[in-house]
């Protein structure tokens, strides 16, 4: 999804997902922040540092919306994030992401 959709390519990658603390992830809001992550190691590139994404992203890249988005998106305003991806597909959320 991430090579046709986004236009990044990760077929040649080994990819190693931790997560701290032993959690397991079943939220499916995590799919957008787990793409951007892997998209800034394979790109060595800093995502915003007051941003923040949550979604669950289709196969046909795009972003869902999840449940609870206001309360996700007051939260994350109260932590310090300023910036909240609003992107409705995966490719516009790297740009939005990495400027």
């Amino acid at each position: 999804m991430l090579a046709k959709r986004a236009g990044i390519n990760l077929s040649s990658q080994d990819i190693y997902l931790n997560v701290v603390g032993g959690f397991k992830i079943k939220e499916p809001a995590c799919d957008l922040a787990v793409c951007l992550a892997m998209i800034s190691a394979y790109k060595n590139k800093t995502i915003n540092p007051e941003l923040c994404a949550f979604g669950e992203i289709g196969l046909s890249g795009e972003i869902r919306k999840v449940n609870y988005f206001e309360k996700r998106a007051n939260e994350a305003h109260r932590l310090g994030f300023n910036k909240i991806i609003k992107s409705k597909n995966i490719y516009d959320a790297v740009k939005e992401a990495f400027i």
